[in-house]
């Protein structure tokens, strides 16, 4: 018998984490991102890509010369992925 802070095991769902790795342009965070994917059989999503792509962002940044990411239409659109 589960107590009542115990979760049914039916009720528990298993969720894949994110893995988010980060540097400055040419330290080979792309590279290690398909090494991690492959071995993990985690999906790899480059999410500058992904944030253009699909329009995920709120408009250029002259400045930075990128995106703004629109952080709750990425997570949105994350929700959608094929486990």
């Amino acid at each position: 018998r589960h107590s009542s802070l115990e979760p049914e095991a039916d009720t528990m769902v298993k969720e894949r984490p994110n893995i988010l790795i980060t540097g400055t342009p040419g330290t080979g965070k792309t590279s290690l991102a398909s090494i991690v994917a492959k071995l993990s059989g985690f999906q790899h999503i480059e999410v500058g890509k992904w944030v253009k792509d699909r329009d995920l962002h709120d408009g250029w940044d002259s400045e930075l010369s990128c995106y703004i990411l629109n952080e709750d239409k990425v997570r949105g659109s994350m929700g959608a992925l094929p486990s």
